[in-house]
């Protein structure tokens, strides 16, 4: 129903205001990222964010107790329904690709440092 959604909407923008004062960043501009993100980034991403101060811990995927890098976003997805692969590299293989105009807030995307020899 309408009231449904909007309700979802505004918990929706509590939950980015709250990240987003943690984090140091812009409120407006991450509620904004979130809301033209579908449904079910949007659940992945609130799925992780239950779990902030959670600590790094290598081969775990413990809710509440510990996470590796992997262990987290396989966490944070199955709280949309979706179920990815455990290790990381093969979850990067399956994504599909994005560039920065078809990125939506909780994708993944792989991380390329660039090193300039001076």
């Amino acid at each position: 129903s309408a009231d449904e959604l909007a309700s979802y909407q505004r918990q929706r923008d509590i939950i980015a205001d709250a990240a987003a004062a943690r984090l140091g960043i812009d409120a407006g501009r991450l509620r904004a990222a979130w809301a033209v993100a579908d449904t079910d980034h949007q659940q992945a991403l609130m799925g992780g964010l239950t779990q902030l101060g959670v600590p790094y811990r290598r081969n775990t995927s413990k809710p509440g107790v510990s996470f590796d890098c992997s262990g987290f976003t396989t966490y944070a997805w199955s709280q949309a329904g979706l179920n990815l692969a455990r290790q990381s590299t093969a979850q990067i293989r399956a994504a599909a690709p994005r560039t920065k105009e078809t990125a939506q807030a909780g994708d993944l995307v792989q991380a390329v440092a660039v090193f300039r020899l001076a």
